[in-house]
């Protein structure tokens, strides 16, 4: 059953109960809760990008910093590059985040906030 919380049309950088990774341990502190994100979205990150062999070979390497938005729903919104690397890799980071499951909202004030983040996407060649 879907609970009815009021909701706020503005957008936060920092809330009091941040979105939360589905999977992760609820019952966990808000420390355990971060940490269970930062790991969990760097893990599907890196499960879904791929790198074409031509963007291996160029041996261009640095981060790709993408912003982005969970929404009161949980869904990630207004996904943008705020500082990128090549336009090839800023593309696949865009696509790895726009492909992020749906979260728990954040809460601010016992209402679901929209809450803005930046997620470094490293890229080296090995």
């Amino acid at each position: 059953m879907e609970e009815n919380y009021p909701i706020y049309s503005e957008t936060y950088l920092v809330v009091e109960d941040m979105p939360i990774f589905p999977g992760c341990n609820l019952s966990g502190t808000k420390n355990d809760l971060q940490q269970c994100f930062i790991t969990e979205i760097n893990r599907w990150i890196s499960m879904t990008i791929t790198l074409p062999q031509i963007l291996r070979d160029s041996n261009i390497e640095g981060t790709v910093y993408v912003q982005f938005v969970i929404n009161v729903n949980g869904e990630v919104k207004d996904t943008r590059i705020i500082r990128g690397l090549h336009p090839a890799l800023d593309e696949i980071s865009i696509n790895a985040v726009e492909s992020l499951p749906k979260f728990i909202p954040g809460m601010q004030d016992g209402k679901r906030v929209n809450v803005q983040l930046v997620v470094p996407i490293k890229f080296e060649i090995r």
